[in-house]
């Protein structure tokens, strides 16, 4: 009698166990689905920068009343003024930087990104700009 029942308890437990089993896998597999979900949301959401290679001529600059007085704007499609432009000069550029005062914020305006200078570079500047959406 008493292997019986310790054998009912076993198959009981066994049972319990199967059906704990069964329920943790489905609370992983909804849990797995919800941050696949999450994260592909984000991945579609996510500000991508994107890249653009210019070269700032020595013509077409203009001047205002800004501590920085000499502006050049370059023209980018889609830009908003909602959205940042990061600029980065290549190395053969670093000289004509330093020489000009160039100011190393960018202005977004409607279709264009405005760079500023204390003077007028002498050589074009090579830079590359990350745009990202505001």
């Amino acid at each position: 009698m008493k292997f019986a029942v310790f054998e009912q308890i076993k198959k009981s437990l066994e049972s319990v166990k199967k059906y704990a089993l069964g329920e943790i896998g489905n609370v992983a597999n909804a849990t797995v689905e919800a941050v696949e979900e999450i994260a592909g949301e984000l991945n579609n959401k996510a500000d991508k920068p994107h890249y653009i290679t210019v070269v700032i001529p020595t013509e077409g600059w203009q001047s205002d009343d800004f501590d920085y007085t000499n502006y050049y704007d370059i023209v980018v499609e889609g830009i908003t003024e909602q959205d940042r432009a990061d600029i980065l000069f290549l190395p053969e550029s670093m000289k004509t930087v330093a020489e000009c005062g160039f100011y190393s914020m960018t202005e977004t305006l409607v279709g264009k990104i405005r760079v500023r200078a204390m003077t007028v570079p002498t050589q074009p500047l090579t830079a590359e700009i990350v745009l990202k959406k505001g």
